[in-house]
């Protein structure tokens, strides 16, 4: 939310925010939401690359990427 994406308006990525808080809560918010992490992560790897990120880059974009792994 607090970072912005210059490229977003380009057209040539596509984005999938998805608000989760950087608490010890956050696992149990993205493993809610784990099907559409993974299924977002795996069509962008069809079609190309994919960039996780999030603000700080500590435990929340980490944890998305391990959701898909496992």
């Amino acid at each position: 939310a607090g970072v912005p994406n210059f490229f977003e308006s380009s057209g040539r990525f596509v984005y999938k925010r998805i608000a989760v808080l950087d608490a010890p809560t956050s696992v149990s918010d993205l493993a809610e939401r784990s099907d559409e992490i993974v299924g977002f992560i795996a069509k962008g790897l069809h079609h190309g690359s994919v960039l996780v990120h999030c603000q700080r880059g500590v435990s929340r974009s980490t944890t998305a990427v391990l959701l898909y792994l496992m």
